[in-house]
């Protein structure tokens, strides 16, 4: 006996689980990733690099002119991958709230059959 009332349905409860998986891993990997953008502020005749979070219209900023250009590399490539997860993680909810629509309105059918005509490499 199965608890699904169709193979579409069973499809798309995997597919919530794993996209709940994936949210949560994107979550996870932001709190380790460094947040803001680096600006540079002309202070005394110099150019200095700051790393710079706006909060609430407030900028807060941390001078970045000790660190290596290798550090400074890492942390623009860390900023970069930041704002990649941060694209994922919204594109990933956008969908879980979508499933969730489907799966509360009960046309799970309709949105397989309307997502079947939308991509053409499934059958």
């Amino acid at each position: 006996m199965t608890v699904f009332k169709s193979p579409s349905e069973k499809i798309i409860i995997s597919e919530k689980i794993r996209l709940m998986r994936l949210k949560k891993s994107y979550q996870n990997e932001l709190e380790k990733l460094p947040e803001g953008i680096i600006k540079i502020y002309s202070l005394g005749g110099q150019n200095l690099p700051y790393l710079v979070k706006e909060d609430s219209n407030q900028k807060q900023g941390k001078c970045l002119s000790h660190l290596s250009p290798r550090q400074m590399d890492e942390l623009k490539n860390n900023l970069d991958r930041r704002k990649e997860v941060e694209f994922k993680l919204k594109r990933t909810i956008r969908w879980l709230n979508q499933i969730e629509r489907v799966i509360d309105t009960g046309k799970i059918e309709e949105w397989v059959q309307e997502f079947k005509k939308r991509n053409e490499l499934v059958e």
